[in-house]
C-alpha cells in the first residue's frame, strides 16, 4: 500500500540525533498548502526581508505573489524553529544562479511548489554522520500530472536522446504520461540540487524514467562519476502529482540509508 500520510509538524523541530551514528540519512518534507486565507498571508508577509519584499514586487501574478508569501514566511519560520533565532533574523546567502542558503548553518534545504501545493526539503548536516564538515546538498521538484502539456515535443527538446528513446518506449498511456513527470521531476530536482538551475543543461546528464527501474542518475557528461554521489527518491504526493528529492552523499557512504519524514505544515 502507498503511503501517502503526512502528519502535522510539530512547534519543536524533531530531534534526528538518534540516527546520526548509524549513518542514516535523514530528510523532513514539509508539505504546504498554499491556498490561505489573508490574515494567515498578513502574518507571513511581516517576516519578509527587504530583498525579497522588492523580489515580490516584481512578480506581476497575484497568485505567484501569495505563493512567494507563503513559501517564504513558512521558511523562515521553519529555519528560526532549527537555529533558534527570530524568523526576522535569518538573512539568506545566495549561490551564482541564485540557490538560496544560511551561512555558517548545518541546514540544507530546496522548495517546490506548483498550483495549490508546496513542499520544502530540509536537510541537517551533521559532522557525527558525515565524515566532513561539507554541506551535502538537496533538491526537490513536483508537478501536476493532469495539466494539459505536449510531451512529445517537450521531451524531443529538453530530455537527453536516451531518455527520449526509452520514454516513446513504453507503449502504456497512463504510464507513459508518468514517466515524463518522473524524468522531468528528477531532472529539475538534481539540477536544483546543484544549484545551477536551466544554466546545467538538461540534455546533459540522464535519469531514469522507466516504470521498472529504480530512480537514479543514469549518467553526467561533464563528469561521469558524479553520478554515484546522488541519490533519487520518488515523493509520493496523491495521484495528481509526482515529485523527486535528489541528495548528494559522501561517496565513501554512498549506501547509507535515507529516511523520509512526511510532515503537513498546519
Amino acid at each position: 500500500m502507498i503511503d501517502r500520510t503526512w502528519i502535522p509538524l510539530p512547534d519543536t523541530w524533531p530531534n534526528h540525533q538518534q540516527n546520526a551514528g548509524n549513518g542514516e540519512i535523514t530528510i523532513d518534507v514539509i508539505r504546504v498548502d498554499l491556498d490561505v486565507d489573508n490574515k494567515t498571508l498578513d502574518d507571513h508577509h511581516t517576516l519578509l526581508s527587504g530583498e525579497e519584499l522588492d523580489r515580490l514586487a516584481k512578480i506581476s501574478s497575484p497568485k505567484r505573489k501569495n505563493e512567494f508569501i507563503v513559501m517564504r514566511g513558512v521558511l523562515r519560520t521553519i529555519l528560526s524553529r532549527i537555529l533558534n533565532l527570530p524568523s526576522t533574523f535569518i538573512q539568506f546567502s545566495f549561490g551564482p544562479h541564485g540557490k538560496p542558503f544560511v551561512e555558517d548553518s548545518p541546514v540544507e534545504f530546496n522548495m517546490t511548489h506548483t498550483r495549490n501545493l508546496g513542499l520544502l526539503a530540509i536537510r541537517l548536516n551533521n559532522k557525527k554522520s558525515d565524515s566532513n564538515s561539507e554541506k551535502f546538498r538537496i533538491g526537490i521538484d513536483a508537478e501536476l500530472t493532469t495539466r494539459e502539456k505536449d510531451l512529445e515535443r517537450l521531451a524531443k527538446r529538453y530530455f537527453a536522446s536516451s531518455e527520449v528513446e526509452a520514454w516513446q518506449s513504453i507503449r502504456d498511456e497512463k504510464a507513459r504520461r508518468l514517466a515524463f513527470f518522473h524524468c522531468w521531476t528528477r531532472k529539475e530536482a538534481f539540477m536544483k540540487a546543484r544549484g545551477e538551475g536551466i544554466a546545467l543543461g538538461l540534455s546533459s546528464f540522464e535519469v531514469s524514467l522507466k516504470p521498472d527501474e529504480r530512480p537514479h542518475i543514469k549518467f553526467t557528461q561533464y563528469n561521469p562519476n558524479d553520478a554515484n554521489r546522488w541519490s533519487v527518491i520518488n515523493l509520493d504526493i496523491d495521484t495528481d502529482h509526482v515529485a523527486a528529492i535528489v541528495v548528494e552523499q559522501d561517496p565513501a557512504h554512498s549506501e547509507s540509508p535515507i529516511f523520509i519524514n512526511r510532515w503537513h505544515w498546519t
